[in-house]
């Protein structure tokens, strides 16, 4: 199985954004940006699977297989700032995962 899925760009607003106070050279009106723009990408999974007997199956795949990442914050976005930089990417809404590639494998019996 080869699959290809499309995620279309995203605006990611903060939860911070409406309540949290920000100091007037960060604020969302100045040069600070409010939220954050996950781009859109293509995502490509591959799954073989190969039936042994009529009960055994094995099966191995690969999820996202170019590693595709949103980009980091910028030290510009709020997110960035509420949390003193302890993430790393968009967190919320983001559309597709920020761990890359993934691997998997199954051995199926059915009886």
């Amino acid at each position: 199985m080869l699959r290809a899925n499309y995620f279309g760009e995203t605006n990611v607003t903060y939860f911070g954004n409406d309540h949290i106070g920000l100091p007037d050279e960060l604020s969302p009106t100045g040069s600070f940006l409010p939220t954050s723009v996950v781009e859109a990408a293509v995502l490509v999974d591959i799954n073989l699977e190969y039936q042994f007997t009529e009960s055994l199956s094995v099966s191995a795949g690969i999820n996202n297989i170019f590693d595709v990442t949103p980009d980091e914050l910028g030290a510009n976005e709020s997110l960035d700032f509420i949390t003193n930089q302890v993430f790393q990417y968009p967190v919320r809404a983001l559309p597709y995962g920020f761990d890359g590639t993934t691997y998997t494998a199954k051995v199926n019996f059915s009886f």
